[in-house]
């Protein structure tokens, strides 16, 4: 295995999920969600974790000082660590917006935070996460979408790169935010 790969359930309540993910590695097949994975990239000075729900970074580690540079979830204060904000940054009014006569209701900050990513690529300091259109988003936000995150650890910190495809013809409205949590 590249890196480490851990399934998340039951409240992070972690439990090891190589063999599942071994197998679709050699026989070339991404992750394609319905488990929840948190991925680990490594390099010389830095770790970090994303959850595949989401695609939220978790975790962003300097090794040799030890220091934790993304807050750690406390919900007694906020839940989250970087919550990714798509198809809408903030809320829309009563949760609620109109689009060519139809209403539709949609959470604040859109319904990311929540979704399932699949984890296209995977890579001792390189992954990529991806949400496709579903029914579900549909229901909520209208639009044909592929949404891409790749993470990428450098010499010093971590890039994050974001994409956003409409393979259709109309033109497609959103929003894009990043909500990062630091100590």
């Amino acid at each position: 295995l590249v890196g480490s790969e851990m399934c998340i359930r039951d409240s992070y309540q972690h439990h090891t999920f190589s063999c599942c993910l071994y197998c679709r590695k050699i026989n070339k097949q991404p992750y394609t969600g319905g488990l929840t994975m948190i991925v680990t990239l490594t390099n010389h000075s830095l770790t970090a974790q994303i959850d595949s729900i989401g695609a939220q970074l978790i975790s962003l580690k300097d090794t040799a000082a030890d220091t934790e540079y993304i807050w750690q979830r406390d919900p007694a204060h906020w839940k989250s660590c970087s919550p990714l904000l798509f198809p809408t940054v903030g809320n829309c009014r009563d949760g609620k917006y109109t689009l060519n006569g139809q209403t539709y209701t949609i959470p604040k900050h859109g319904f990311c935070r929540n979704a399932d990513f699949a984890v296209s690529v995977l890579s001792k300091q390189e992954a990529s996460f991806t949400l496709t259109d579903s029914p579900e988003t549909r229901a909520c936000y209208p639009f044909a979408f592929q949404l891409k995150l790749t993470y990428t650890l450098a010499e010093d910190g971590i890039q994050i790169h974001y994409t956003v495809t409409n393979p259709g013809t109309e033109t497609m409205y959103y929003q894009l935010g990043a909500h990062p949590g630091f100590n």
